[in-house]
């Protein structure tokens, strides 16, 4: 008797874990369009020789083996990082341009600035030399 408690009591718990499995499922969307809106991903329809895909604006359809599909996600991470660095790349060209600029604009000012604060030359003092003989 006690063996079927055991066993009646392990396999509510059992089915009690598996509706919290379900109530408490990580969201499920309806839709693509759901999911989209919600990972904040503009997808469009791209149409390859009459294949239609629901990929994002700037991910490519390749064809491999006679096979259209989009590109495969690390290559496309790539490729998002690869736009990303390239813009990084020319910020950063960009600034030391500018940071170049400004020291030599600091240069020139220290120069005209030490020229302003240069102690004037003393005149030369006549002075005469009188020995007694």
């Amino acid at each position: 008797m006690k063996k079927l408690h055991f066993a009646l009591f392990t396999s509510s718990f059992f089915l009690v874990l598996l509706f919290c499995r379900f109530v408490c499922a990580i969201e499920e969307y309806k839709t693509e369009d759901d999911e989209a809106r919600a990972y904040n991903v503009t997808r469009t329809v791209k149409s390859v020789e009459g294949l239609h895909f629901s990929v994002e604006e700037d991910r490519p359809i390749e064809k491999i083996a006679g096979v259209y599909r989009p590109i495969d996600l690390d290559s496309y991470i790539a490729l998002k990082f690869g736009k990303l660095q390239k813009s990084i790349d020319e910020l950063a060209l960009d600034l030391q341009q500018k940071i170049d600029a400004l020291a030599q604009r600091l240069d020139v000012l220290t120069k005209e600035v030490d020229e302003l604060v240069k102690p004037p030359a003393a005149p030369p003092q006549n002075q005469t030399n009188s020995t007694n003989p």
